[in-house]
C-alpha cells in the first residue's frame, strides 16, 4: 500500500493557537501538472513544490467564509467549485 502524499510534507513550524482577535491564512495548494493539492492553514511554512512530481505549486488564497470543493470531470478535468459558508443560527 501506498503511503499518502501529505506524509512527504514536513511542517516547517507549527501554528499557534489561533485566538478570536486572529485571523488566520488559508490557501488551497495546487500542483498545476499533477493534479497534487492541499489547503494550507499556516503560509509562513509554505510549501513551495509538489512532493509527487516536485514542480512549484500555485497558491489560492481562501477567505474565512469561503469553501471550495474538487472533483473530477471526464470532460473537464479537475474542477474547483467556490462558495460561502452557510450561516449556522
Amino acid at each position: 500500500m501506498r503511503e499518502s502524499p501529505e506524509t512527504l510534507i514536513v511542517p516547517y513550524n507549527i501554528p499557534k493557537p489561533i485566538s478570536s482577535t486572529a485571523f488566520i491564512n488559508i490557501d488551497l495548494v495546487l500542483c498545476e501538472r499533477c493534479g497534487w493539492c492541499c489547503s494550507s492553514f499556516n503560509t509562513a511554512s509554505g510549501t513551495e513544490s509538489c512532493p509527487l512530481c516536485r514542480k512549484n505549486v500555485s497558491r489560492i488564497p481562501i477567505s474565512i467564509d469561503e469553501v471550495y470543493r474538487l472533483r473530477f470531470d471526464e470532460k473537464k478535468g479537475t474542477v474547483i467549485e467556490f462558495s460561502r459558508k452557510t450561516l449556522v443560527e
